[in-house]
């Protein structure tokens, strides 16, 4: 599926060009001459067909169902049909940008209220037709014209839902856009479908999701487990009922939900009209509303024994700061041999079984009918994504060493997957890895399908900071994958990088390229790891040859340009980044690679145009204002500098950088001195492990005179990284100098 269908006929559609790509399909514009037009035609990949045998019967079913739907605010699907082993279906053309575009910065209430309505209109019309969109998200909605929103994709989700990349234990969606119950995996219904347009709503009134983090997987749990981030934390002008109107959408649990999405846009109406909105978040959505109630009971339950077949009980309220973000409930403490206990109870049934990964375990006799859907285990999620609460939960099942070993036998006797997953847990949280690796196996020996449980297993060591376990849980569950696995593979790639094991990251980046090529996170990854592995002109090849076979892959472009700029080659960076503008206007990091290109090429005005549009697209992101404000002070421009890196720090007070920053134009500024020395100090508060700021810090420290602090930042920074031969000449300096002692 690629560029090469262009020229060619399909079903009676003569392919003119690509005009778009998604996650699960190419789009083309197409002329059908039987009606001398020219429509959209949605190509889906052919290995969906290749690798699920029921596929084509799920996309014709689905076809159908869509093409059924009439609706000023839905994209007309006109045809469907397959060529050869190349699905593919046929929409109305119509020339258009989509909401993405519209989106970055918060909106106006009442631009809020005039798109919310037609989105809603559509999804409330097709849901009385019985079709869930399921991907709701900015860039399916095609925005013709300023005022008239057209919602696209409707079903796509489901088409290839059933295929290999549920069968691998993963879901079908958009993370950054999906509810907590497609994200475990359970059937969906209409409800969700609200939540995706809470998320757009939230991206409206606040220019940014709720959620990020470095992988998918990440964002999938933290939709799942987290306490929603306060809009008005985000958006401190956004009036209050509009805050608990987006609360009422994004609820955990779907039944305290706005019910049918049009009621989110007729309680938008009420607060546009200065009416009471009369919106009640159910205390029952203990995750959102310990973030709306910081009075909330804080103390768990007391522990009580659970039955092998029980559920268990919703997590108490999580507690939060003054910012907003939950922090640990109190719990009663751990008696000092649980550890021993849990190691001890799982030797004791599993005759000290140790896991594949680093031995081969006892044979083992299957037991029983094996049972369990996709995903089953994955309500532990929210035990894995508030520790404290799952330690409570679990004393009461592993009270004592005699408990602890029938209640894992029972697990096993029973396949009750769930247990067994916490099992694994507490003994990961505990430090018996070989007995949580015993257990993971036996759940994946009698029930493949259960892979599911090993994303979120693994994002909670990571979440830990025990990386190289996190990896070691990938690998285990690796083998048991019944279809190649692009977020599996990707995120084993990122997470082998973070440890600095480029090669084995190479590996994996390359594996999920090769099931998947037009997989733009993994030829981020395969372009950093080779960069990692000291080969820059093989990784440019690369990122050329990507970028050139997909050509509407923003990140990319994107890196491509960064690349251009680090090898001076500024005609080829502000082509590329230029380009890159054209797939996505509004991000503020391509206008600052071409400030920054600019600024190379020494054109200040241009460089400042691009500031200025950076900023205007990145104002509520703390690490643009950031860059913004470094590019201001190279300009010359300190009191700008100065202002923006302070808005930085209102947004973000861990930006080490922007209290740097701050203190290098104060010095330019001949600031006093003890106002400099005050954000140095913030700033090596907050550099973590970072040499490079150590070693910016004992510069300015050199340079304001106080040798005796500049030389414990060079220390610091050489200590980190032994080889940093900057910091080793700054504190020969220093000892030379007679203020040194």
């Amino acid at each position: 599926m690629s560029a090469d269908l262009i020229g060619h006929t399909l079903g009676g559609y003569q392919i003119v060009e690509q005009i778009g790509k998604g996650g699960m399909a190419m789009v083309y514009k197409a002329y059908q001459p039987s009606l001398d037009r020219d429509v959209a035609v949605k190509i889906l990949p052919a290995y969906y067909a290749d690798q699920d045998e029921s596929f084509l019967k799920r996309f014709k079913r689905e076809a159908r169902a869509i093409a059924k739907l009439r609706h000023p605010n839905i994209l007309m699907v006109m045809d469907y049909g397959e060529q050869g082993e190349i699905p593919y279906l046929v929409m109305e053309y119509v020339p258009a940008g989509t909401l993405k575009d519209r989106l970055g910065k918060p909106l106006p209430l009442d631009e809020m209220v005039m798109l919310l309505d037609q989105i809603a209109k559509a999804l409330d019309y097709a849901h009385s037709e019985g079709v869930v969109h399921r991907d709701v998200k900015p860039s399916n909605v095609l925005m013709p014209k300023p005022d008239w929103a057209l919602l696209t994709d409707f079903g796509l989700a489901k088409m290839v839902g059933g295929s290999f990349m549920t069968q691998s234990g993963m879901t079908v969606g958009t993370p950054a856009y999906m509810s907590p119950e497609q994200g475990r995996g359970e059937k969906v219904d209409h409800r969700s479908d609200i939540y995706s347009l809470g998320i757009i709503l939230y991206e409206m009134a606040t220019g940014g999701v709720p959620y990020t983090a470095e992988t998918p997987m990440a964002v999938v749990v933290k939709h799942i487990v987290e306490p929603l981030p306060m809009p008005m934390d985000k958006n401190p002008e956004l009036p209050e009922d509009v805050q608990r109107i987006i609360l009422k959408a994004l609820a955990k649990d779907p039944a305290d939900r706005f019910q049918k999405a049009g009621e989110i846009v007729e309680a938008l109406i009420k607060v546009q009209a200065g009416q009471p909105t009369e919106i009640n978040i159910q205390p029952s959505d203990s995750m959102v509303q310990a973030a709306v109630d910081a009075e909330a009971p804080t103390m768990p339950p007391a522990p009580v024994p659970l039955p092998a077949a029980a559920e268990p009980s919703t997590p108490p309220p999580m507690p939060v700061t003054e910012s907003g973000e939950a922090e640990a409930a109190p719990v009663q403490p751990v008696e000092a041999t649980a550890a021993a206990t849990v190691a001890a109870g799982l030797e004791e049934i599993a005759e000290k079984p140790l896991g594949k990964a680093r031995r081969a375990k006892q044979p083992k006799e299957k037991r029983g009918k094996k049972r369990g859907c996709l995903w089953a285990v994955i309500g532990v999620l929210a035990l894995i994504g508030a520790l404290t609460v799952a330690g409570v939960l679990l004393r009461g099942i592993f009270a004592d060493q005699s408990e602890l070993a029938g209640t894992i036998e029972q697990f096993q006797e029973e396949q009750d997957y769930e247990g067994m997953a916490m099992a694994a847990k507490l003994a990961l949280d505990n430090g018996h890895e070989d007995e949580a690796f015993y257990v993971i196996e036996e759940i994946l020996d009698e029930d493949p399908s259960q892979i599911g449980m090993i994303p979120p297993l693994a994002e909670s060591v990571h979440a830990d900071g025990n990386v190289q376990l996190a990896i070691e849980v990938l690998e285990l569950g690796k083998p048991y994958l019944l279809e190649p696995n692009p977020m599996f593979t990707e995120t084993l790639g990122w997470w082998y990088l973070e440890v600095e094991e480029p090669e084995d990251a190479l590996d994996n980046f390359e594996e999920a390229l090769a099931a998947f090529p037009d997989h733009e996170g993994a030829a981020l990854g395969y372009t950093e790891s080779l960069m990692r592995l000291e080969e820059p002109d093989e990784a440019l090849t690369f990122l050329e040859r990507f970028t050139r076979e997909h050509p509407r892959s923003l990140e990319t472009w994107s890196m491509l340009g960064d690349m251009y700029a680090s090898r001076n080659q500024l005609d080829q960076a502000l082509d590329t980044y230029i380009h890159a503008l054209e797939i996505e206007g509004n991000d503020p990091w391509l206008h600052l690679g071409i400030a920054q290109v600019f600024g190379e090429m020494n054109n200040p005005q241009a460089e400042r145009e691009h500031l200025e549009m950076a900023l205007e697209n990145g104002r509520r992101d703390g690490d643009v204002l950031e860059s913004v404000a470094y590019g201001f002070q190279q300009l010359g421009d300190f009191e700008r500098a100065v202002e923006l890196f302070r808005r930085a720090l209102e947004l973000d007070p861990d930006l080490s950088w922007s209290y740097l920053g701050l203190a290098e134009t104060l010095i330019q500024m001949e600031t006093p001195k003890e106002q400099v020395f005050t954000l140095l100090e913030k700033a090596a508060q907050h550099a973590g492990e970072d040499p490079y700021m150590f070693n910016s810090i004992g510069w300015a420290y050199a340079e304001l005179g106080n040798c005796p602090q500049a030389i414990k930042a060079f220390e610091r920074a050489v200590e980190i990284e032994p080889l940093m031969d900057e910091a080793f000449e700054g504190i020969d300096m220093c000892k030379e100098r007679p203020d040194a002692e």
